[in-house]
């Protein structure tokens, strides 16, 4: 079923950021951006003749505003990685168009996996890492439509399979830097654990 990955996730995360995350404005946006992404999934414009799911126009507007945070010349780095994942998402869907024989596993994980590769190789911090994923994706999905368009086949752009994709993406980046940041928790703790230890036996 598409759109169950982006479902499920989403609350999920909204009961994170929701209950356990600490009382912080970055708290407060991150809840509203998952409840309005949630709200407007089933919302669908017309743009140029072409449907648009609203959550998808919701989340790149968001990703795009979200490069305000970094300087001019990391914006140019960040938007040509975003790019490059991008080109690596619409070529994937070529692929599978015109041999779809080889997508031996569910499509939105291969996809996925995909996208982290790209960013991770490319993007080091947490938050640009879901910025710029989230703008591959929806970038890609873009690219994808416009070749559709251009052959006559219907299309609709942001589908609940996409923010399944987006779903999928964002969690594992989040789940790795939750390990990351528990790694470094442990690693503290076994330092002063052992210093203590060294200064009971002297």
């Amino acid at each position: 079923m598409e759109g169950i990955y982006f479902y499920w996730f989403a609350w999920m995360g909204w009961i994170f950021t929701t209950f356990l995350m600490k009382k912080t404005k970055q708290r407060l946006l991150y809840t509203a951006i998952i409840l309005c992404s949630i709200m407007l999934s089933v919302i669908n414009v017309q743009l140029l003749d072409m449907e648009v799911n609203s959550a998808f126009l919701f989340l790149l507007i968001i990703s795009y505003m979200s490069f305000s945070i970094v300087k001019a010349k990391k914006q140019v780095y960040y938007f040509i990685a975003s790019f490059i994942g991008a080109l690596a998402y619409a070529s994937f869907c070529l692929f599978e168009l015109y041999d779809p024989v080889w997508i031996l596993i569910d499509k939105r994980v291969m996809v996925s996996a995909l996208i982290l590769y790209v960013i991770f190789m490319l993007v080091k911090t947490y938050r640009m890492r879901i910025i710029c994923s989230v703008i591959s994706i929806c970038q890609g999905d873009l690219f994808f439509s416009f070749v559709l368009r251009t052959l006559s086949f219907p299309y609709e752009i942001g589908a609940p399979s996409l923010l399944d994709i987006v779903a999928v993406t964002v969690l594992c980046i989040s789940v790795w830097e939750g390990v990351l940041k528990a790694t470094a928790y442990f690693d503290v703790y076994l330092l002063k654990w052992n210093k203590q230890k060294q200064t009971t036996y002297k």
